[in-house]
């Protein structure tokens, strides 16, 4: 908390821009949703795992950072660790998987 910041004015500042752009309800219900994952996606730690460094998020349940954070976006929580842990991307004419570290 940042005493000189008032939360509640800053809020009705962005709910006027907001409807100044013109936003719908549901347009803003889901930039205050992404932005709460953003957030809370701060928390979740990954931990090196096994000889090749490849990064790895064990705590994926619905009440972890991971959980949380897919749930906002709308997503599984273990789709959305394997896409950042183990990304599948197009080498020429083949999908191949490609290890993340946590570098």
């Amino acid at each position: 908390k940042v005493d000189s910041i008032d939360d509640n004015e800053e809020l009705e500042y962005t709910e006027d821009a907001f409807n100044v752009l013109g936003f719908g309800e549901e347009e803003k219900f889901d930039c205050y949703m992404l932005t709460a994952a953003v957030m809370t996606f701060g928390g979740v730690e990954f931990k090196t795992k096994g000889r090749d460094d490849q990064a790895e998020c064990e705590a994926t349940g619905p009440d972890t950072y991971a959980g949380k954070t897919a749930i906002l976006c709308g997503v599984d929580s273990v789709a959305m660790i394997k896409a950042f842990c183990k990304p599948r991307i197009k080498v020429g004419t083949e999908w191949v998987t490609k290890s993340q570290t946590c570098e």
